[in-house]
């Protein structure tokens, strides 16, 4: 396994945010992918209205400390994936979790993971993201390009 001068390594903690999902953060969310389901206002089969799955896609990105400090390039996102596991609903306190996930390098570029989770007030796991971007892999020697 490679070790990362910087100490962005597997593992590493990222740190725990406490955040209450709020009708305004779940209307303002399903505005921006223009979902308008009414489990997210009025009722659902799950008992009372609850968040939309992803509501927590932003937020999971916030997580500081998983990048390189001075990344020369365009990063891209290269995959995200989920998994849900219970329903979130308005007005819950909710805990974000975040570690690194992985880190490698292929085909001139770097890769970091970042592993984000979601938990409510007994523990319980609510939804899981796995976040990868890349970016041209960073030379001592500022003359050397990274490799096609």
């Amino acid at each position: 396994m490679a070790s990362w001068s910087d100490g962005i390594e597997p593992g590493l903690d990222l740190g725990t945010r406490e955040l209450v999902i709020t009708p305004d953060w779940i209307e303002k969310y399903a505005g921006s992918i223009d979902d308008r389901n009414p489990w997210y206002s009025v009722d659902s089969p799950f008992g009372g209205p609850i968040a939309p799955a992803a509501v927590f896609n932003y937020e999971m990105e916030l997580f500081g400390g998983w990048h390189p400090p001075n990344i020369k390039g365009h990063i891209l996102n290269t995959d995200q994936t989920w998994e849900f596991h219970r329903p979130m609903r308005p007005g819950q306190t909710i805990l974000l979790k975040g570690r690194v996930h992985a880190r490698y390098e292929n085909r001139g570029r770097e890769y970091i993971s970042m592993e984000a989770t979601a938990w409510d007030e007994d523990g319980q796991l609510l939804c899981r993201t796995v976040t990868t971007h890349a970016w041209p892999v960073q030379h001592a020697d500022p003359g050397v390009e990274p490799a096609p």
